[in-house]
């Protein structure tokens, strides 16, 4: 019966991915873009929630931008094996007070990176639109990205609380020391 099936997949294969609903499913299915983890307890959707673009624990989708002048992709500028949380938006809507509590918690652990539509200094920026537009972002968003590149969790808001509870809940304190000690 192996040998049919070994026999019959190089024969099917052209037939199959001539159509492009077929070869665009086997295309995600074989990328592992399929696989998510909306319904883990590990991750978590913030208030309010965003209207369109991935959820908490689908994977970050990759766009265009440009870091320091050179263009790459989105996942290549969060390709280190930590958390980074994504500030999607102007940099005068965060609270520069929330983030330097979870910076102080979490230096270790989240690396913080700011995507911009404007260029700005130190941010990552989204020249064509792509990357706000993959994201479902339309004002402003945060997302934490695991270091398997899927969300974490996911807000429409500039308000961090909800991710400060994320966090705690994940990586709780130990001792009077911070995260870690």
């Amino acid at each position: 019966m192996r040998l049919i099936r070994t026999e019959m997949a190089p024969r099917l294969a052209p037939i199959v991915f001539r159509h492009s609903r077929l070869r665009a499913f086997g295309f995600r299915t074989l990328a592992q873009l399929r696989i998510n983890y909306r319904g883990s307890p590990a991750v978590d959707e913030g208030e309010p929630p965003l209207r369109r673009g991935p959820r908490a624990g689908d994977r970050l989708p990759d766009a265009h931008i440009v870091e320091h002048v050179r263009e790459r992709w989105l996942q290549d500028a969060l390709a280190r094996p930590t958390y980074h949380l994504l500030l999607c938006g102007p940099a005068e809507s965060w609270n520069n007070d929330q983030l330097a509590r979870l910076s102080e918690r979490y230096a270790a652990l989240v690396t913080v990176h700011r995507l911009a539509r404007q260029a700005t200094a130190g941010a990552l920026h989204d020249v064509r639109g792509e990357a706000f537009a993959r994201l479902g972002v339309e004002q402003m968003a945060h997302y934490l990205v695991r270091p398997d590149g899927h969300i974490g969790y996911c807000s429409g808001a500039a308000d961090l609380r909800g991710l400060e509870r994320h966090l705690a809940r994940w990586f709780p304190r130990r001792g009077a020391g911070g995260a870690g000690k």
